[in-house]
């Protein structure tokens, strides 16, 4: 955490976000997409199969944690 700090402090994290921006996002697309084939999405889709109470919906990868 510090580390970050630093470069939050250094303005070396805006400059990194800023090129991560207008290069379209590659590091985190490859985030999203990675995070989609993570074992614990395959676990957490089969588990909400077995739960009827639950309102089914098309959610996916890290996405899954900001639907409410």
């Amino acid at each position: 955490m510090r580390e970050i700090l630093k470069e939050i402090q250094n303005g070396k994290f805006t400059k990194d976000w800023v090129a991560e921006y207008k290069a379209g996002y590659p590091k985190y697309n490859k985030f999203i997409e990675d995070g989609k084939k993570h074992q614990i999405e395959e676990t957490g889709e089969r588990l909400r199969s077995l739960m009827p109470w639950v309102k089914k919906r098309n959610i996916s990868g890290s996405q899954a944690a900001y639907n409410s």
